[in-house]
């Protein structure tokens, strides 16, 4: 064999891996923002209709059921995915007194949007009947956990599982 063959072939095989390794193929590319949106879009819609066959919801329910899930839900994001906040005044460099005041600005603005969303629930739940209640209020319990909103309750010591027991054990065996 010739050296110069040879030392093609010995480039070539430590080459291969490495351009397996920065090669893209068989990989889709990542969406960029508007297919995100568009994903997410058609999972709140399929979440929808999945809520109204669920709550058996008659046809004149269905745009009640979207209005509320549109307000019920997280605020407007804007095209990078972070919510959307109203511009800040340009100060050159923000004293303490300024951040307290962004403080609270923000927590007004949180005030504001959890109550916006307590009145959608209220007024998406004065429409159901008594039976779609109970569906209801069955489907907020399992999306939220057992414990709750933010899922099961934790111990005193902030460890083990729903009602506070540890993790494996029960109640003692009966004997």
């Amino acid at each position: 064999m010739r050296p110069l063959s040879t030392l093609a072939i010995l480039l070539s095989l430590t080459a291969a891996p490495v351009l397996a390794q920065t090669s893209p193929a068989g990989r889709p590319p990542r969406p960029d923002a508007a297919q995100r949106q568009v994903r997410h879009a058609e999972m709140r819609m399929r979440e929808a209709d999945d809520l109204a066959l669920l709550l058996d919801l008659k046809p004149a329910q269905r745009p009640l059921l979207d209005g509320f899930l549109k307000s019920a839900g997280p605020p407007e994001r804007s095209m990078d995915g972070k919510p959307a906040m109203p511009p800040q005044g340009a100060t050159s460099e923000p004293g303490f007194e300024q951040h307290i005041a962004r403080m609270e600005e923000m927590s007004a603005r949180h005030a504001a949007e959890e109550a916006r969303q307590l009145a959608a629930v209220r007024s998406f739940y004065g429409t159901l009947d008594p039976h779609q209640k109970q569906l209801f209020e069955a489907l907020m319990r399992l999306r939220h956990g057992m414990g709750g909103h933010g899922g099961p309750r934790r111990g005193p010591d902030g460890q083990g599982g729903p009602n506070g027991m540890p993790h494996g054990d029960g109640p003692p065996p009966a004997n």
